[in-house]
C-alpha cells in the first residue's frame, strides 16, 4: 500500500477480507506472521498504530442516542485532537460528507445512506494516516454510493486507504490500484488496466443481424479473421452475435471497421459495437482458475492468443411433463409433515444445549420443590412426652417445704393409718441422690455397690441428664449406704442438722410499683441438697411460711422453679383416730387426715402433671415393703399423650402450612421455560422469511402448524417423563399413590395440550426469539404464580373470617376465572389433589370411609382437565385464523382513492383491458393491488 492511494480490495464472500482487516486493526490477533504499518509492527505496537488509525467496519457501530457531531466530537478526544482544532476539524468533515445540516440529528433518526457516511467520517476524523474502509457503501442507494465515492477521492491524499468491496465499477473508480484475496491468498494485485491485459480476453464486438434467418455466421466469421486472424465466435443469439478481438490489434481497429461498414449490407448487419473487457470478468476469470486448480498457489500470466481455444457448447434442453409424478392429497401433505419433523430434528440435534436446558432447569426447579416438601413436617399426630424435670432447664429446684412435720413428730405415731406411709417415710424418698421422679432407676433393686455410676441405672433416660460429678464423690459424702439401708435414724439426724430459720428470715418486702412482683432487699437462701438427675432440693422448715417464701422470690426464680412439695400436712377437722375405723370405706376415702400440697408455676406447661407424678412416685417408694429391696429400683412414668386432631383442626393446619402450594409454584416456574422455548423456532422463521419461502413452495399452513405441534407436543413430553418420575422418586404419597398419579400424568399431559397452542399466537408479534421467549417466560410464571397465590391469600383469609359469604363468592369466582390460564390449573390441580389426599388419610385414620373421594371429581382435577382441554383448544384455533388472517377484513381500511389525471394513455388502455378481464395470455396480472401501512400519527 502506498501514500496517497486507494487500493481496492476484492474477494468472494469467505475469501478473508474482513479477516485481514480484524488483524490489521488488532481486533483480532494473527496467527502467524506479521504487517508493518508505518514502520510500527501490529505484533508489538498496535497501540500506537491505532493512534493514527481509521477504521468503517462492514456493519455501522453507532450510539443511537447521540447526534452526528457528538460521535464526531467522541471519536476526536479519544484521537487526542486538541480543542482548538477539534471544531474546525469536525465542521471540514461533516462539509466532506454532507452531513452539515444533520449535525444535531439523532443517529437513530438517520437513513441508511447517512449513517455509511458517518461511518465514513468517523474513520477520517483526528487525521488519521492510515484507514480501512470495509465495504463503506454496502447496502446503500446508487446517489448515497457516488457520494461517499467523492468523500474518499477527496480525502485520500497524505492517506493510505484500504477499501473492500463488492461492486467491481467501484473498485475500478476508486481503486489506484486493485487486489484480488481468495481462502485468504492474494492472486493478483495491479492496476486495472495491468489486470485487464493480463487476464483479459480481449475486446467484445457485438454484431446485430438484421435478420435472423439470412445472416450467415460463417460468413461474418471469415470476414472479421480474415483482418483479425486471432479473433473467435464468443456467443450467438437470435439477434446478435459476439467476437472476441485480440488486445494487441488495437492499431487495426480503424482499417478494420472501414471494411466492417462497407460489408453491412452483405453480411446482413445492421449495426455493431465494441466493448472493453470488464473487471468482473477478469475477477470471474481468476476465480474460476483458482476452483479448477485448488492447490495452486499463483496463476500464469503469460497470454498467447494461439493457446485460446474455442469451445463450442452445445446448449440441449428437453422438456419433461413435471405434473407426471407429481405427489397429491394425503401423499403430500405426509411427505410435507415429514420433512418439517425431519427439519425440527436436525434444528434440535444442532441445538443440544437447548434440549439440555429444556429437561435439566425443569427437572431441578422439581427436584427442589420435593426437597422442600420432604423436609417440611407432616401432619400426623406427635409423639408422646415423657414428663420428667429435666425438659425444663438444665438445673431444676425442687423445693421441699416439711410444713407440720414437727407438729406431727408430737403425736403418737402408732395411731398412724397402717395404709398410708408417714410423713418421714414420704420425705425420705424425696432425698435419695437418684433423683425425683422416675428418670433414673436403679437396675438391680438388690445391688451391693456403693457407687453411682452411670453403668447401674436405667439407660439412655439416665444418661440425659447424669451428673457426672457424682462419679468422685466418696461414700461418707453422700451417706449411700445409709440411704440404702432405709436408715430412719440417719433421716432424723438430716432433719435434726438443718438450721432452724426464724420469720427473720424474710427481710421486709414491698410490691413493685407495676404490682406485678415483690422487690425485698435481702433474703437468705434455705440449705439446698444436689441429686444425681441434676435437681436441686431446698429444705424448709416448719417455722419458714412457705407461701410467702414463693412470692418474695417469685421473680428471682422464674425460670427455675417450677414446683414443690410439702408434706406433714395434718386436717383438725378430721378425728385423730379416724383412719382406723374401717367401717365406712366410702367416708374413709374422702375424708383424709393426713395431707400433702403440691405446688406448680404454669409457665412450665407440663409442671401440674409431672409434680403429681413425683408425689406419686414417693408414695409408691414410701409403701414399699422392705423385702422389695432398694426403692429408687421402682418408679412410676407418666407420658403425655396429645389429643388426636379433628378435621377442621387437620384443615386449618393444611391451609396455614401448604407445603403443596410451594411444590405447585415450583413446578409451574419449572414448566414456564418448557413451552416458552417452543416460540425460538417459530419466531425464527418468520423473521427469517424461511416460514413465506415454505408457503411459496406449497407448503399447506395447517400441515405447517399441525405438525410443528406434534413435535412440540413430544418434545414436551420429554421434561414431563422427567418430572413425573422425580415425583414418583421422591416418593411423595399425596402425588403417587393409586388414583393420585395417574391423576398428576393427566394434568401433566393436559397442560402440554393446552400450553402449547396458548404460545403459538405470540409467535405472530415478535422479530427477536429471545425476546419472544423472555416475555413467554415472565407471563407463563406471572400468570400461574399470581393466580395461584392469589387463591390462596384468599383461602387464608375466608379461614380468618368463615362467615363471611361474600368472600367465599369472590374467591370461588376468581377461581373460575383463573381457569382460563393452563398454568394455573396445572399447579391447581395438584394442590386440590394434595388437599384431597390429606382429607382421605384423616378419613381413613377415623373411619370414615364413606367421605373418602377419588381425584377425578369434577372440583378436584375434572374441571381443571375440561378448563386446559378447551384452552389449547381455543388457541388453537386462534393461530390458525391468524396464519389465514380471516378476520382481517374486518380491519383492512378501504382502498385510498387513485386519481387518473395525469395517466398515460398506454396505462390506462391496459388498466381498461384488466378490469375489463379481457387480457387472457398473460401469466401475472395485478388489479387494483394496493397496501396501507399504519402509523401512530396517520396512514400512509
Amino acid at each position: 500500500l502506498y501514500e496517497g492511494e486507494i487500493l481496492s480490495f476484492l474477494g468472494h464472500n469467505g475469501a478473508g477480507k474482513t479477516t485481514t482487516m480484524s488483524i490489521l486493526t488488532g481486533l483480532i490477533p494473527a496467527t502467524s506472521g506479521t504487517a508493518i504499518i508505518y514502520d510500527q509492527d501490529i505484533n508489538i505496537d498496535i497501540d500506537k498504530i491505532r493512534k493514527n488509525l481509521g477504521w468503517c467496519p462492514q456493519h455501522n457501530v453507532l450510539l443511537e442516542a447521540l447526534t452526528v457531531e457528538e460521535h464526531l466530537l467522541f471519536f476526536s478526544k479519544l484521537k487526542q485532537v486538541q480543542s482548538k482544532e477539534m471544531k474546525k476539524m469536525i465542521e471540514n468533515m461533516l462539509f466532506d460528507v454532507g452531513l452539515t445540516s444533520k449535525r444535531n440529528a439523532i443517529v437513530s433518526t438517520l437513513s441508511d445512506g447517512m449513517k455509511r457516511k458517518l461511518s465514513v467520517a468517523m474513520a477520517f476524523v483526528g487525521d488519521a494516516k492510515t484507514i480501512i474502509l470495509d465495504e463503506p457503501t454496502a447496502g446503500v442507494d446508487p446517489y448515497a454510493r457516488r457520494a461517499i465515492w467523492e468523500v474518499l477521492l477527496k480525502l485520500k491524499r497524505g492517506r493510505t486507504i484500504l477499501l473492500s468491496t463488492h461492486h467491481m465499477d467501484e473498485a475500478n473508480v476508486l481503486g489506484d490500484r486493485i487486489a484480488t484475496i481468495s481462502n485468504g491468498q492474494l492472486k493478483f494485485c495491479g492496476t486495472s488496466l495491468f489486470l485487464k491485459t493480463t487476464f483479459g480476453e480481449g475486446y467484445i464486438l457485438t454484431l446485430i443481424k438484421k435478420d435472423p434467418w439470412m445472416a450467415s455466421k460463417n460468413d461474418v466469421t471469415s470476414t472479421i479473421t480474415q483482418y483479425k486472424p486471432q479473433a473467435y465466435l464468443k456467443e450467438e443469439t437470435r439477434k446478435e452475435l459476439q467476437y472476441i478481438l485480440p488486445l494487441k490489434s488495437r492499431h487495426l481497429f480503424p482499417k478494420f471497421f472501414s471494411i466492417l461498414d462497407s460489408r453491412k449490407e452483405l453480411l446482413s448487419i445492421i449495426g455493431y459495437g465494441l466493448q472493453d473487457v470488464s473487471l468482473e470478468e477478469v475477477f470471474l476469470k481468476v476465480t474460476e482458475q483458482y476452483k479448477k486448480s485448488p492447490n495452486a498457489t499463483e496463476i500464469e500470466v503469460e497470454f498467447n492468443s494461439n493457446n485460446i481455444r474455442q469451445e463450442n457448447t452445445t446448449k440441449t434442453s428437453s422438456t419433461s411433463n413435471i405434473n407426471q409424478d407429481r405427489v397429491t392429497g394425503i401423499h403430500l401433505y405426509a411427505k410435507q409433515a415429514l420433512s418439517i419433523i425431519i427439519k425440527r430434528f436436525i434444528f434440535n440435534y444442532r441445538n443440544m444445549l437447548g434440549l439440555v436446558t429444556q429437561i435439566l432447569l425443569p427437572s431441578f426447579f422439581i427436584t427442589v420443590a420435593m426437597t422442600v416438601a420432604l423436609t417440611a413436617p407432616g401432619f400426623a399426630d406427635p409423639p408422646a412426652i415423657l414428663l420428667s424435670t429435666s425438659m425444663f432447664s438444665h438445673l431444676n429446684y425442687l423445693y421441699t417445704p416439711i410444713s407440720g412435720l414437727n407438729n406431727y413428730k408430737l403425736r403418737n405415731i402408732s395411731q398412724i393409718s397402717i395404709f398410708n406411709a408417714n410423713p418421714y417415710d414420704l420425705s425420705k424418698t424425696i432425698h435419695y441422690p437418684l433423683g425425683i421422679g422416675s428418670t433414673c432407676l436403679l437396675n438391680n433393686p438388690y445391688m451391693n455397690e456403693t457407687t453411682l455410676k452411670l453403668e447401674n441405672f436405667n439407660g439412655s433416660s439416665c444418661e440425659k441428664v447424669y451428673h457426672n460429678d457424682f462419679t468422685s464423690y466418696s461414700e461418707n459424702d453422700i451417706n449411700w449406704s445409709k440411704m440404702l439401708e432405709n436408715n430412719q435414724t440417719y433421716f432424723n439426724q438430716s432433719y435434726q442438722s438443718i438450721a432452724t430459720l426464724s420469720d427473720t428470715y424474710y427481710s421486709p418486702c414491698q410490691c413493685s410499683t407495676s404490682q406485678s412482683r415483690f422487690i425485698c432487699s435481702s433474703f437468705l437462701k434455705p440449705e439446698s441438697h444436689r441429686l444425681i438427675t441434676n435437681d436441686r432440693i431446698l429444705y424448709i422448715t416448719q417455722e419458714q411460711n412457705e407461701i410467702l417464701y414463693y412470692l418474695y422470690t417469685a421473680d428471682y426464680h422464674r425460670l427455675d422453679r417450677y414446683g414443690g412439695l410439702s408434706f406433714g400436712l395434718v386436717q383438725d377437722y378430721i378425728p385423730n383416730d379416724y383412719p382406723i375405723n374401717k367401717d365406712n370405706q366410702i367416708l374413709h376415702k374422702l375424708a383424709v387426715k393426713n395431707i400433702a400440697r403440691i405446688f406448680t408455676n404454669h409457665k412450665g406447661y407440663h409442671s401440674l402433671p409431672l409434680y403429681i407424678n413425683i408425689m406419686s412416685n414417693a408414695i409408691l417408694r414410701a409403701n414399699l415393703p422392705f423385702e422389695k429391696g432398694l426403692p429408687s429400683a421402682y418408679g412410676i412414668t407418666t407420658f403425655n399423650h396429645p389429643m388426636n386432631e379433628t378435621n377442621n383442626m387437620l384443615s386449618t393446619e393444611y391451609i396455614l402450612q401448604r407445603t403443596d402450594v410451594v411444590i405447585s409454584i415450583f413446578i409451574i416456574a419449572a414448566m414456564s421455560f418448557v413451552p416458552a422455548s417452543f416460540t425460538l423456532f417459530l419466531v425464527y422463521e418468520r423473521a427469517t422469511k424461511s416460514k413465506h419461502i415454505q408457503y411459496i413452495n406449497g407448503l399447506f399452513p395447517l400441515v405447517y402448524w399441525s405438525t410443528n405441534f406434534i413435535w412440540d407436543l413430544l418434545n414436551y413430553l420429554l421434561p414431563a417423563t422427567c418430572a413425573i418420575v422425580i415425583l414418583r422418586l421422591f416418593n411423595v404419597p399425596a402425588y403417587v399413590e393409586g388414583e393420585n398419579f395417574l391423576a398428576v400424568i393427566s394434568l401433566f399431559l393436559m397442560y402440554g395440550w393446552s400450553i402449547i397452542p396458548v404460545m403459538y399466537p405470540f409467535s405472530f408479534r415478535f422479530s427477536e426469539p429471545s425476546n419472544a421467549y423472555i416475555f413467554l417466560i415472565v407471563i407463563n410464571l406471572f400468570s400461574g404464580i399470581t393466580c395461584i397465590c392469589t387463591s390462596f391469600f384468599l383461602e387464608i383469609f375466608i379461614l380468618g373470617n368463615p362467615s363471611t359469604s361474600t368472600l367465599s363468592i369472590i374467591t370461588n369466582t376468581m377461581k373460575k376465572i383463573f381457569k382460563i390460564f393452563p398454568n394455573y390449573c396445572l399447579g391447581r390441580g395438584l394442590i386440590d389433589i394434595g388437599y384431597n389426599d390429606y382429607h382421605n388419610s384423616f378419613y381413613k385414620k377415623t373411619g370414615l370411609n364413606g367421605r373418602i373421594h377419588t381425584p377425578f371429581i369434577w372440583d378436584i382435577t375434572i374441571s381443571n382437565l375440561v378448563s386446559m382441554a378447551i384452552c389449547g383448544f381455543v388457541f388453537w384455533i386462534l393461530t390458525l385464523l391468524l396464519e389465514y388472517r380471516s378476520f382481517h377484513s374486518s380491519i383492512i381500511p378501504n382502498a385510498l382513492p387513485f386519481s387518473h389525471l395525469d395517466e398515460d394513455e398506454d396505462v390506462a388502455q391496459i388498466r381498461r383491458q384488466i378490469l375489463n378481464k379481457t387480457i387472457d395470455d398473460n401469466i401475472l396480472i395485478m388489479s387494483n393491488l394496493s397496501k396501507c401501512y399504519h402509523t401512530k400519527k396517520h396512514k400512509k
